[in-house]
């Protein structure tokens, strides 16, 4: 800096020097930027400013010395969030602390129209949230779609946040545009525990035609306070009474359940799916396996699987993964979210023998179709045509058409008859982020820490 360096310089995402440094927490670097002509209000693409970055890390000092050079503690950026809101959605509970100090506006929304106790009661941050509420924040208020904090907390299965709005006064019989309660939230999204709790508080109050035929209480009583069958507890090595399971996520082949052990006078918890068809389980199990050795910080370890004793069904269990945790792998010093998008960043490997990436379309055709082929062809003799439909016209077709349907992308209404193999699906990174709600979904704190460092792609005509 002293041989006149450019202190504005930008980073292909916007970033400045200061924003850099507030978001590394570099504390003697902030200081010394100012000093030698740094903007503190710059923005970067994605219209956030130093004080944004620093609030999203959580770095607490830096916080300070930006609010005390004069940041503007209510800036918004290009979604309409506010540096509190930042901090709020990752937990920082002394960061939210000093932006309220520094006259942060509780209220304030987003682009669309949440506050920040919404975020907090999301992601269940109760210290958060109660300080929110402390420093004023209106538990009523409601989104563009007509959401509560209360709605957010019950569809993200939060219970001690919903304990906590109920006891502050949040209203139960609030419901969203499209006439949904609270309670109706935590039951769609399989949280039956925490729609009992709500009933028990008198939060029941049911948009018309809500009532499933044949469900007790409006609940399904498979999906909540279960006992864990002993070939589990046997797997685990765990003693049965100190263990139970409720649903967790959407049921689709098979049914998704977190279970919850004591250990030692600690929680742990177990991620296991159960469904009739043990083969299924066999080749998941195989490949989950290899895909935890390839990358052990992302994908869950394999424990094993096998047949229930109590039932005629079979699970897969796994470990526990906290897919919306913001904390830092001790290990790698990456989030989750983090990781997942280094690895949608990767470029594809070149195989051996050959002078470019595979591409998706080839290895389907390759691994796929030709396969099943070559074992029609060796069990009945030569078939041209079938190997014609393969080889040309059928093949481009299929796999354009499913990508394109899978993502919701094609067409102008009306679906094509198209071949289609559900186990080797041709789609974007983005798929693979949808079907994370059959396993709980991301919240929206992940989706935003993932979409810095891939962008969303825009939509195809």
């Amino acid at each position: 800096m002293d041989l006149n360096a450019n202190i504005e310089v930008r980073d292909r995402e916007g970033m400045t020097l200061l924003q850099t440094a507030a978001w590394n927490g570099h504390e003697k670097v902030v200081i010394l930027l100012p000093k030698r002509g740094a903007q503190v209000e710059a923005r970067d693409r994605e219209g956030w400013t130093s004080l944004h970055h620093a609030s999203w890390n959580g770095h607490a000092t830096v916080v300070q010395m930006l609010l005390q050079k004069g940041a503007d503690v209510n800036a918004k950026n290009n979604e309409s969030n506010t540096p509190l809101y930042h901090a709020t959605w990752n937990g920082h509970l002394e960061v939210v602390k000093l932006l309220l100090q520094g006259n942060a506006d509780v209220n304030e929304r987003c682009t669309d129209g949440e506050t920040t106790l919404q975020q907090a009661a999301w992601r269940g941050h109760i210290e958060v949230a109660t300080v929110l509420i402390e420093a004023g924040a209106d538990l009523n208020i409601r989104s563009r779609s007509g959401r509560t904090a209360l709605h957010d907390a019950a569809t993200n299965g939060q219970q001690d946040m919903v304990d906590l709005l109920l006891r502050a006064g949040a209203d139960s019989s609030l419901m969203t545009e499209d006439g949904q309660t609270a309670f109706e939230a935590a039951k769609e999204n399989s949280y039956y525990d925490v729609a009992r709790y709500l009933e028990s508080q008198g939060g029941v109050v049911q948009s018309e035609g809500t009532q499933e035929e044949g469900e007790p209480d409006g609940m399904n009583e498979r999906r909540t306070g279960l006992g864990v069958d002993p070939a589990i507890t046997a797997l685990l090595n765990l003693d049965s009474s100190l263990c139970t399971m409720q649903g967790h996520g959407d049921a689709c082949s098979s049914e998704p359940f977190k279970i919850t052990a004591m250990v030692d006078g600690e929680k742990r918890f177990y991620f296991t799916k159960i469904c009739k068809i043990g083969e299924m389980f066999e080749g998941e199990y195989a490949s989950l396996k290899a895909l935890h050795n390839a990358v052990p910080s992302i994908c869950p370890l394999n424990i094993g699987h096998g047949k229930l004793v109590n039932s005629d069904d079979y699970f897969l269990l796994t470990e526990f993964l906290d897919v919306n945790a913001r904390t830092n792998d001790p290990a790698s010093g990456l989030s989750f979210a983090q990781k997942l998008a280094a690895l949608h960043k990767k470029p594809a490997p070149i195989p051996e023998g050959s002078s470019r990436p595979i591409s998706w379309a080839d290895f389907y055709a390759t691994n796929r179709l030709h396969a099943i082929l070559g074992l029609i062809e060796e069990s009945h003799g030569a078939d041209e045509e079938l190997r014609d439909w393969i080889e040309k016209d059928r093949f481009n077709y299929c796999t354009k058409t499913t990508s394109r349907w899978l993502l919701g992308l094609g067409g102008k209404g009306g679906l094509e008859e198209v071949a289609f193999d559900a186990s080797c699906c041709y789609a974007h990174s983005e798929y693979e982020l949808g079907l994370m709600r059959m396993f709980g979904g991301f919240s929206a704190g992940f989706f935003s820490e993932y979409h810095r460092l891939v962008p969303k792609t825009g939509t195809c005509e």
